[in-house]
């Protein structure tokens, strides 16, 4: 009796033993092939097309069901033009994951881009979203895994030239600048021309990690002494705004002399003159000319880091703190002052440039009583509410689609405004 019992333990222990190294080896296994699928995925990134193909072929024949792999590979196919290639696969992939969204949307694109004559892809995009019943893709478990570039432009850049231009184009664009790198651009910021990179800079240096705090400020008072030159005779109250607000802090109240400035700033005729696009053009420029990956979404980076908008964010808030001291004349004038800046950032074509303008609008309006503004901004707010709830829900970063991630990227930089609000519409 002993003995049997004695086997049996035995024998259950060792069944346990083996499953355990069988769930441990399947799970090796697993990380070994997603990694693969990632490698894929990044070969599909940067335009490397037979070799992500030779991969997935080899990846799919060990593990014919992997749905990483399926998701690459109709993407490969989409962006090589074999749509009906892309079609049997995603055929698999959604019979893989039925009720993904990611797999629905995927299929979804395979048809429209099907359709003759072919539509564009942001296009395919937008009406394939629509078709499969607006599906949020915000909260899918995302397979692979991917960063949209490897690459990192910032070493590439430092090796090739000592340009201050290009080398904070760099840091602008992935934001992976050492604290060495960044006390260089410190030290050299002066010999900056470019009022566009300036303003960046000014914005970069705000927040600038692993940077100590007295360089960031060092950094934005050599900005701000080099864009004095810059703000006479401009139209665009961006760089006035920047200056006036300077390194005040937040709580600080607005003075007399403050609320006279902001007037005069107000007046001019546009907050942000530069269009985005151009500013993404040049950095696609800039990153060629330096050697480093003009890909688009560092491009997008340098782009949208020219949108200065802390000043703004900084003038609402030292509002905020000002407006129970006010004499009866200078509350009038701010919120006027308010209210005609507000519209000029609200002018502008991004979500965040509207969101900040109605911002302040509101408090301009709340300032000199004028409800029937108020009512307009709620409106404002309601249509801004709608768009980046439909832009959060299409969320295809990490789909290894360049062609359609390039549209995107340079749709939102020309008017994202009017192109998100395609997401809203019938």
């Amino acid at each position: 009796m002993f003995h049997r019992g004695y086997l049996l333990t035995l024998g259950l222990l060792l069944t346990s033993v083996a499953c355990q190294r069988s769930a441990e080896e399947q799970e090796a296994l697993r990380k070994r092939i997603d990694a693969r699928v990632h490698v894929a995925a990044n070969q599909v990134w940067e335009g490397q097309r037979a070799q992500a193909q030779t991969e997935l072929a080899a990846i799919l024949k060990e593990a014919p069901q992997h749905p990483g792999a399926l998701m690459v590979q109709t993407c490969l196919q989409l962006e090589q033009g074999a749509e009906d290639d892309a079609a049997r696969t995603a055929i698999r992939l959604r019979e893989m994951a039925p009720d993904k969204a990611d797999a629905i949307m995927l299929m979804a694109l395979v048809e429209q881009r099907r359709r003759t004559p072919r539509p564009g892809w942001t296009e395919a995009l937008i009406e394939a979203w629509k078709s499969a019943g607006r599906p949020s893709l915000r909260d899918t478990s995302r397979y692979p895994e991917v960063a949209m570039d490897a690459k990192n432009a910032v070493s590439d850049v430092w090796k090739r030239t000592e340009s201050v231009e290009s080398r904070l184009v760099a840091v602008l664009a992935d934001h992976k600048a050492s604290e060495v790198q960044q006390r260089w651009l410190v030290e050299h910021l002066s010999e900056l021309e470019d009022s566009h990179l300036l303003l960046s800079a000014h914005e970069y240096f705000s927040d600038a990690d692993g940077l100590p705090a007295d360089l960031r400020r060092q950094a934005r008072e050599t900005v701000r002494l080099k864009l004095e030159a810059h703000g006479a005779g401009t139209n665009e109250s961006r760089i006035p705004l920047l200056l006036l607000m300077g390194d005040a802090s937040e709580e600080t109240p607005l003075t007399h002399e403050d609320i006279v400035a902001l007037d005069r700033i107000a007046s001019l005729k546009h907050y942000r003159n530069a269009p985005l696009s151009q500013r993404y053009v040049d950095a696609e420029r800039r990153l060629e000319a330096a050697g480093a990956s003009s890909r688009f979404d560092k491009a997008f980076m340098v782009a949208v880091a020219n949108l200065v908008l802390d000043p703004a964010s900084v003038l609402t808030k030292r509002a905020a703190a000002t407006k129970d001291r006010l004499a009866p004349d200078d509350q009038d004038r701010l919120g006027k002052a308010l209210l005609t800046l507000g519209a000029r950032i609200q002018a502008g074509n991004t979500l965040v440039e509207r969101s900040v303008g109605l911002r302040m609008m509101e408090q301009g309006a709340v300032l000199v009583g004028n409800e029937e503004m108020r009512a307009q901004v709620a409106e404002g707010y309601e249509s801004i509410r709608s768009v980046i709830q439909s832009s959060r829900q299409v969320q295809i970063e990490n789909w290894p689609l360049p062609s359609l991630q390039r549209e995107w990227a340079k749709a939102l930089v020309q008017n994202e405004w009017a192109f998100l609000s395609n997401l809203v519409a019938p």
